[in-house]
């Protein structure tokens, strides 16, 4: 899962730099994968 770990390195990348930011990405990218997931298995 390329993706995933993608994911993660920017999402550590970001929390780094500034964490409010990194909640707003957290949300989306947490839905997005939820919709990814749940299409893959569909």
């Amino acid at each position: 899962m390329f993706f995933l770990r993608l994911v993660v390195q920017i999402c550590n990348y970001l929390r780094r730099n500034t964490a409010e930011d990194v909640n707003i990405f957290v949300i989306i990218t947490q839905v997005d994968l939820s919709t990814n997931i749940n299409l893959y298995y569909i």
